[in-house]
């Protein structure tokens, strides 16, 4: 079973994609009224629906990475993002501070939120 494309609705498409872009180092395409963000193993499809952007925010996208090194470079990454697009929390509060990561027996994880208020975390668990 592979996943399909992620599609995502939100109040600014191109702030969303973005967002994402950076997140995951890819490039966006438009697509007739919408942007596409396609890798080896993911596609976003981002579609501009204010009134449904927020129908899917008690979601969590979780993403597994391979090493504890590069869990610790996408929380850096974030931290830049987080500043380059003033995040604002679900209050409309400027959310700059970044979750830490938080450390289990199973691994190490932390969360992050969207311009859309979406939750995704990030995930290293040891084999």
């Amino acid at each position: 079973m592979r996943v399909g494309q992620v599609i995502l609705f939100s109040k600014d498409k191109l702030l969303l994609s973005r967002f994402l872009s950076d997140l995951f180092d890819l490039m966006p395409s438009v697509d007739e009224d919408a942007i596409r963000i396609k890798g080896a193993n993911i596609s976003f499809l981002i579609i501009e629906r204010e009134k449904l952007a927020f129908s899917g925010s008690s979601n969590i996208i979780d993403f597994f990475v391979d090493s504890i090194e590069e869990i610790e470079a996408m929380h850096k990454k974030v931290e830049f993002i987080y500043y380059r697009y003033d995040i604002k929390d679900l209050d409309g509060e400027s959310n700059k501070t970044v979750p830490s990561i938080k450390n289990s027996q199973e691994g190490s994880f932390f969360f992050i939120t969207d311009p859309d208020n979406r939750r995704w975390k990030i995930s290293f668990f040891k084999s």
